[in-house]
């Protein structure tokens, strides 16, 4: 089973998130949060094994939430780029810097979207998570490797 963690400010998101998550057996959602700082206590629990954030400026960004997140504790972070709050900039942080703060898969979401989108976006995420460990540690042989 992975535990997962939830932070995205908006309340909608973090339901859908979970519940899209939630309809997976070998995925169980821990805890879901609005800020970082929410989970900064159970960050360090072993039962945490991958971490989903929403990039969602202006109140903050997924990058410098991923960031956060791996100074706790070497989790793979899923990053959920919601497009309705995308800027040109954000674009170019997710091309730029994923790997850098070991951000291990990158996902648009389908909010508002029909219902083919949501239904593609829920296996992307669900595939997305149950290989993040692996993708991590593939991550990590490739940077002791240079």
């Amino acid at each position: 089973m992975i535990g997962v963690i939830l932070i995205d400010d908006a309340p909608v998101a973090r339901d859908y998130l979970a519940a899209t998550l939630d309809s997976d057996a070998e995925i169980l959602v821990l805890h879901s949060a609005a800020a970082v700082e929410e989970v900064m206590g159970i960050l360090p629990s072993p039962t945490v094994g991958v971490v989903v954030v929403g990039y969602h400026p202006p109140t903050s960004n997924g990058l410098d939430i991923a960031t956060r997140v791996r100074s706790v504790r070497g989790v793979p972070v899923v990053l959920v780029h919601h497009g309705w709050a995308g800027t040109e900039a954000a674009s170019d942080d997710l091309a730029a810097q994923p790997q850098a703060v070991g951000i291990a898969g990158v996902l648009r979401s389908p909010l508002g979207m029909g219902r083919a989108a949501q239904a593609g976006f829920g296996r992307a995420l669900r595939a997305a998570v149950r290989q993040a460990p692996a993708a991590m540690a593939a991550q990590m042989c490739r940077a002791a490797a240079r």
